[in-house]
């Protein structure tokens, strides 16, 4: 069953792939942060395999390589909104949540459940998600543009 599921992913799946349209803006951020020496984690709910959480990265116009963890289904134990999904990388990556920014559009997943873990936020309002009709008051948050402006902004990592 699992190689017949690793196969979907590795042939049909793309197809999906093909719909996806990459922001540019977005490649740019990764290596601007990587750049400064930022250590970066994929930190999307792990619903796939590592192979699809990989393909989803590419369709982004990201590199997989970019990245020190990456979730999926295999590696991890918890999904968002709960916050020992963030406490579990935190331990795995061996990161203290003062050290971590989680960026992500979803208030409650995202925001809510990182700064449960301790872990800052920021909030990206492209495609955002509020299922809540929460404030936005309490997040740092903007679109594309502002998230590389305050990447640009940040010194360089210790």
């Amino acid at each position: 069953m699992r190689g017949s599921v690793l196969l979907w992913y590795t042939s049909t799946y793309d197809r999906i792939g093909e719909e996806v349209t990459p922001r540019p803006l977005t490649a740019e951020i990764i290596r601007l942060l990587k750049q400064k020496g930022y250590r970066l984690v994929v930190a999307t709910n792990p619903f796939f395999p590592e192979e699809a959480q990989r393909r989803r990265l590419r369709w982004a116009g990201l590199e997989p390589t970019d990245f020190e963890w990456i979730t999926h289904f295999d590696n991890s134990h918890y999904c968002k909104p709960n916050p020992a999904y963030y406490t579990e990388i935190l331990e795995i990556c061996r990161l203290q949540p003062s050290d971590c920014v989680m960026v992500g559009n979803d208030v409650e997943e995202d925001m809510e459940a990182a700064k449960a873990a301790g872990i800052e936020g920021w909030l990206l309002t492209d495609h955002l998600l509020n299922r809540q009709e929460r404030s936005l008051d309490d997040y740092v948050h903007g679109d594309l543009s502002a998230l590389y402006a305050w990447a640009s902004a940040l010194p360089a990592a210790e």
